[in-house]
């Protein structure tokens, strides 16, 4: 089969993992696999490479300063989307008949699939709704969307709306996408993310841990520096867990954003814990490569995801799942699902930080439950989220698809 991957977002965050874990299971499998993505750089123009044995195609996205301009800053995020969505058209549509694909896939976030999926000549389209916009925004306060999102709101809808097939890496994501859109719930069908399920040899995977004390229970957080990830709440509850466990270790990794004062959330979490006095008991590693991750995953003792925000699914869950740790996490939208209700880890009601306290105590100080909930997720992870196990429902879902337009 041949199956286009498409995703306007790239790097590190949760879709473009989806999307890579994903292409090299089908690609193992014996599919012809592309992915499409974005590349932001003032160089950027079209082109083809291939990464870990992948064709990816990269469409420039960078924005034209006169965007930039009081007035028209407003909508210049739109306006791009727009933009990526007709391009991703033209390329698509360009592509001479022996290499058309069978099968597209979009992520739903940015309405990327707009155009393509109004076309009548097309082939089967699958789009996958990661978490729309439409839902992001209800999440965030004044100030953190800075942009217009009516219209790409309106893109994502027309685009799920369009779709010859849909699926969600939750049901929770399904029953609230099927709510905002009118879109029949049973058209839906939730299939977990493709998960990398077997991290390298730990022997290889030490660099940067040597200042973890000794005998140290290390808690580790994974995700973007900025409230919607509730670090501020986290950062609350870290005196009061290391008053009741003192031998406990928090390291945090991931991008820095601007809060809304204008300060980096890095700097202003380095200087709330050296006011607390707790600095020595934390780590702020910003962002480090996969290797180094996946080492501090081999580390860890148990995760924390206090996210304030909609969550379709939690990959930093489910690695920790794969990594044997129990996990700590809101019980908001799909994160349930992921941590099989609270069998892998402890679920709490945000935002308050007290609960998220008592969790982390509580596995903190009970090894034998921190054993027992992170085999449970090892298992649940291999079971469920592992990537060729995915890649083989996706195989269904997309031949579903195919027979829909037959």
């Amino acid at each position: 089969m041949r199956i286009v991957l498409c995703s306007r977002l790239s790097g590190h965050g949760g879709v473009a993992v989806y999307n890579r874990t994903l292409a090299r299971a089908l690609s193992d499998d014996g599919h012809d696999v592309t992915i499409v993505t974005s590349d932001a750089s003032l160089a950027a123009r079209l082109r083809q490479t291939e990464q870990d044995g992948i064709a990816t195609v990269y469409i420039p996205t960078e924005i034209p300063r006169h965007w930039r301009l009081p007035g028209l800053r407003y909508y210049a995020r739109s306006w791009n989307h727009r933009r990526y969505s007709r391009s991703l058209d033209g390329w698509l549509s360009s592509l001479p008949q022996a290499e058309k694909p069978d099968v597209v896939e979009f992520a739903e976030v940015g309405g990327e699939g707009f155009f393509f999926t109004r076309r009548l000549d097309r082939p089967a389209v699958v789009v996958r709704c990661h978490t729309p916009t439409f839902i992001l925004r209800k999440h965030h306060v004044g100030g953190e969307m800075k942009f217009d999102t009516g219209i790409v709101e309106r893109m994502e809808k027309a685009c799920i709306r369009g779709a010859d097939l849909l699926t969600t890496p939750s049901v929770d994501m399904a029953e609230v996408v099927s709510s905002e859109t009118g879109v029949p719930l049973d058209r839906f069908h939730p299939v977990a993310n493709a998960v990398d399920v077997n991290l390298p040899d730990p022997a290889d995977l030490r660099v940067g841990q040597s200042q973890v004390p000794e005998g140290a229970v290390v808690v580790l957080h994974v995700g973007r520096l900025e409230r919607i990830k509730g670090i501020g709440v986290l950062a609350d509850a870290i005196p009061r867990v290391l008053r009741a466990c003192p031998n406990a270790f928090f390291v945090f990794i991931g991008q820095p954003r601007a809060a809304e004062d204008g300060q980096m959330w890095d700097r202003k979490l380095h200087d709330f814990f050296e006011h607390a006095s707790v600095s020595s008991r934390v780590r702020l590693l910003n962002y480090v490569d996969t290797p180094v991750m996946n080492g501090w995953y081999r580390r860890a003792d148990l995760a924390v995801v206090p996210s304030l925000n909609y969550e379709s699914f939690s990959y930093t869950c489910a690695q920790a799942m794969a990594a044997g740790l129990p996990v700590v996490a809101t019980a908001i939208g799909g994160m349930p699902e992921t941590l099989g209700r609270g069998s892998c880890g402890i679920l709490y009601d945000p935002p308050e930080s007290k609960p998220l306290t008592d969790a982390l105590v509580a596995l903190i100080r009970d090894g034998t439950l921190r054993r027992k909930m992170g085999s449970r997720g090892r298992e649940r992870a291999n079971a469920c989220f592992a990537a060729p196990v995915v890649a083989r429902r996706m195989v269904e879902l997309y031949e579903k698809a195919i027979r829909s337009r037959s």
